[in-house]
């Protein structure tokens, strides 16, 4: 079953009534959802830090060699103070955007630069 959105209930909800403030009402109501849908939003701070890091990470795996996280973050100065689960997250990032290769050895995830 699909979900039906706020802006398709209104359409619904506009096509039965008959008063004309009503239709007034909801066809604004739908002209707001439309105008917060198509908002431009510039990043959150840790967005941005996060894409400094992504480049640092990307930068550093030009190197030969599979890191592991732990790795990562002893060899990368603005690494060190994050957490393990913040760097995991910046690496599903850059593997979801296939900049970088994730693979296994014993049950140990380890990152290299796409094309090693």
């Amino acid at each position: 079953m699909k979900k039906i959105t706020k802006k398709e209930m209104f359409a619904q909800i506009m096509s039965h009534l008959t008063d004309e403030s009503e239709i007034n009402f909801i066809k604004h109501e739908i002209e707001l959802l439309e105008n917060k849908a198509s908002q431009t939003r510039k990043p959150t701070q840790s967005q941005s830090e996060n894409l400094v890091f992504k480049s640092e990470i990307v930068e550093f795996l030009k190197n030969d060699g599979k890191f592991s996280i732990t790795n990562l973050q002893n060899s990368i100065d603005s690494l060190k103070d994050l957490s393990n689960q913040r760097v995991s997250a910046i690496l599903k990032q850059l593997v979801d955007s296939g900049e970088v290769v994730k693979t296994y050895e014993k049950r140990k995830a380890f990152f290299s630069r796409v094309g090693d």
